[in-house]
C-alpha cells in the first residue's frame, strides 16, 4: 500500500476527526490540527488505537505560522506530505446580522475564508518542490447558492470558499496538471455546528429544525467512510465531492414530510 500523509485542519472533533480516524484505519498518516492543546489531547485519546501513525499541531488557521508549522510537522515525522484538506471551520448562531458582534464576524470570516485561503497557499508551495500533492476544501451550507436569513455571514464564508478553489483550478490548471484539487460537501453533518445554528431560535422553530435534522444529517463517520476513499483515488484535476446522492435526498425528503406534517 502506498501510505499517505494527510494534514486535516481542525481535526479535534465531528468530520474532521471522524476523516482523520477512517485515513488511520487505512493505514495512513494523519497531522491533527486545533486551536487549543486540550482538544487535541482529547483527540488524540479517541485516536489512541492509532499512536504511532499520528501527531498534531496547535494553531489557529487564521495566523499563517500554523500551516507553516504543520508543514514542518508533517516532514519531520512522516519524511513527506502528500493530502492536504482545509476543514477548519466556525460555526454562526442563527442571527440577524445586525445582532452578530463584530469580533465574530471576524473570527468566521477569518477562520472559514482567511484560513483556507493560507492553508491551500502553503499546500500549493510545497507541492509545487515535490511535482504531487492533493488540495481538499470544505463546502457548507450557501456554497451552492442556497440563502438562508440569519445564517447570512456563515452562507457568504461557505459561498466564498467554494468561488476560490473554482477560481484557483482555472489560475493554475495549465501550471502545474499534476496537482488534485477540489471541494467536498458533506451535507448537512450531525455535529455541533448544527446544534450552535439553532442558538436564538424560538422553542417551536427548534422543535422543527431538531426533527428536520434528525431525518438530514448525517452521522460524521458515516460521511468520511464514503468521502475518504474517494479522496484517495481521485486523480489530478479539478473533483466535486459529495455525500449525498439523490436517492439519499428523495428517501430523506419523503421521511421530512411525513414528520413535519403530524407536527402540524
Amino acid at each position: 500500500m502506498d501510505k499517505k500523509v494527510i494534514i486535516i485542519t481542525g481535526s479535534t472533533r465531528g468530520l474532521g476527526l471522524a476523516m482523520a480516524r477512517q485515513f488511520l484505519s487505512l493505514g495512513h498518516n494523519v497531522v491533527l490540527n486545533g486551536r487549543t492543546e486540550d482538544s487535541l489531547q482529547q483527540a488524540s485519546d479517541k485516536l489512541s488505537d492509532f499512536k504511532e501513525q499520528f501527531t498534531y499541531m496547535t494553531g489557529s488557521v487564521a495566523d499563517p505560522h500554523t500551516h507553516e508549522n504543520l508543514v514542518k510537522t508533517a516532514i519531520s515525522h512522516f519524511s513527506h506530505l502528500d493530502i492536504w484538506i482545509n476543514n477548519a471551520g466556525i460555526p454562526q448562531e442563527y442571527d440577524y446580522l445586525l445582532n452578530v458582534p463584530d469580533q465574530t464576524i471576524i473570527d468566521i470570516t477569518q477562520t472559514n475564508i482567511t484560513g483556507v485561503i493560507l492553508g491551500t497557499k502553503k499546500a500549493l508551495s510545497h507541492f509545487t518542490t515535490q511535482n504531487s500533492g492533493s488540495i481538499w476544501n470544505l463546502n457548507g451550507f450557501g456554497s451552492d447558492g442556497d440563502m438562508k436569513p440569519r445564517l447570512t455571514v456563515y452562507g457568504t464564508t461557505k459561498k466564498a470558499v467554494d468561488y476560490f478553489t473554482r477560481a484557483l483550478y482555472k489560475e493554475i490548471k495549465d501550471l502545474y496538471t499534476w496537482l488534485t484539487i477540489g471541494t467536498i460537501n458533506p451535507g448537512m453533518v450531525n455535529t455541533d455546528f448544527l446544534i450552535k445554528s439553532l442558538e436564538g431560535q424560538d422553542e417551536k422553530t427548534i422543535e422543527q429544525n431538531m426533527a428536520f435534522n434528525n431525518i438530514f444529517a448525517s452521522d460524521p463517520y458515516d460521511v468520511a467512510r464514503k468521502i475518504v476513499p474517494q479522496i484517495l483515488s481521485a486523480g489530478q484535476g479539478f473533483h466535486q465531492l459529495r455525500y449525498m446522492t439523490l436517492p439519499m435526498v428523495l428517501t430523506r425528503l419523503y421521511k421530512a414530510r411525513k414528520i413535519l406534517k403530524n407536527m402540524d
